[in-house]
């Protein structure tokens, strides 16, 4: 199952020519979208906000 690692989910809405792509009832969980040459990946872990990844500045 694609959801086994996550700590928790979100929700997401998608517009054209995003697509969802796995669905939990109507709730939307992963989706997708073209972007130039290349897929975009899309799902929300709210743990991911809450500590997961050091929040420091990308320029140093």
């Amino acid at each position: 199952m694609l959801l086994s690692g996550l700590k928790g989910i979100s929700i997401l809405s998608v517009k054209p020519p995003e697509q969802a792509l796995v669905e939990d009832k109507l709730n939307i969980i992963q989706a997708t979208s073209q972007y130039g040459k290349g897929t975009v990946f899309a799902i929300d872990d709210p743990c991911v906000c809450n500590g997961y990844i050091v929040n420091e500045p990308l320029n140093r």
